[in-house]
This record gives structure tokens, sequence and C-alpha cells, in this order.
């Protein structure tokens, strides 16, 4: 199977998991320079993260997540290093490959 570059099919880091049939694509990972309405992108400060979405809680591996807002079938998932945003996704709430506590 061709895939575009910098795309990788959900499960294919686990042998194990195997993407839902049912939903198709659950998690979008988003390209540089995309934001979120509320302006949150790559190279965002943590602390901006925090004010744009303040309930924010813990995703995947201890991930900040957060509903997105108006949309509470999805939610974004961040990943922040050194205070930064380094990456984040659009991911479908109810999906059997990445749960949000």
């Amino acid at each position: 199977m061709a895939l575009a570059a910098g795309v990788v099919p959900i499960g294919a880091a686990s042998p194990r998991r195997r993407p839902p049939k049912k939903l198709g694509v659950v998690v979008i990972v988003a390209p540089p320079g995309a934001r979120t309405p509320q302006g949150i992108g790559i190279g965002s400060a943590e602390a901006e993260l925090k004010v744009a979405y303040p309930k924010l809680r813990r995703g995947p591996s201890g991930y900040p997540a957060a509903t997105v807002p108006g949309n509470d079938q999805a939610y974004y998932l961040f990943n922040a290093r050194k205070g930064k945003v380094v990456e984040m996704s659009l991911v479908v709430a109810e999906q059997d490959c990445l749960k949000v506590n």
C-alpha cells in the first residue's frame, strides 16, 4: 500500500491493534502550519495551550487533550516538549485505538 509522505497507517505501531473497520479514519495528524480555531498550532507555547483549552485533560500516554469546542464527538491531542507544542492531532472520541482519561 502506498502512503503519502509522513502518513502512517493507524495500528501500524502495534501489531496487536487494527484500525476499526466501522469508523475508518479516526486520527488526523496536523501538518505544519495547521492551527485550531483557537489559534493553537505547532510551536505554540504550552501556556497558550492552557489558556485556549482551560479544561485540558490527560490523553493517551499522558499527552494533553481537549474536547473540540462545539463537537463532543472529537478531541485534540497535543504533544508538548520544552514548553512548546510539537505535534497535534484531531481524534474521533468513540473509537478503540486511543482513549482519553
